[in-house]
């Protein structure tokens, strides 16, 4: 990141670290007040590879619910994925009843959090995760290997 200032006629140009590039985006973020559901603003838009394909959106599991009027999957996505970039704290989701949510979400919603109910994570999610690592790891070395033969290695 290149920060520009302006002294007295004069332009400076600093160029930050990976480190002060990050303090300078939670300073900037703490700053800037967010409305309430503010993550439909990226309504419509997609992820894209490097020749422009869009990238199928991920499933959310059927644990992960949405609290807050007509949110779509792709909104609750955002709403993680922004909490995710802009906060270090935990995401846990919305602590409030559903219904005391939906009786009057500008009192009840915690915009720190993402429009999801609370999450729970048990051992067996723990477990069932832990069992797709295993798979992907061993798909990506027999990918490796199949890679390798064919470079003649």
């Amino acid at each position: 990141m290149v920060r520009r200032i302006n002294h007295d006629r004069s332009e400076v140009t600093a160029y930050l670290t990976p480190h002060e590039h990050c303090q300078v985006c939670i300073t900037l973020t703490s700053l800037i007040s967010l409305s309430m559901f503010w993550e439909k603003r990226l309504s419509g838009l997609s992820a894209c590879d490097y020749s422009g394909d869009i990238l199928k959106a991920l499933d959310l599991p059927k644990s992960v619910q949405g609290v807050g009027p007509n949110l779509t999957d792709e909104n609750l996505l955002q709403s993680i994925a922004s909490r995710l970039h802009l906060s270090n704290q935990p995401v846990i989701g919305q602590v409030a009843s559903v219904s005391a949510i939906r009786k009057n979400p500008g009192v009840h919603i915690n915009p720190d959090q993402p429009l999801i109910q609370k999450l729970i994570v048990t051992d067996d999610d723990i477990r069932r995760q832990e069992h797709r690592v295993k798979l992907a790891r061993r798909r990506l070395e027999e990918a490796l290997k199949g890679y390798d033969i064919a470079l003649g290695s």
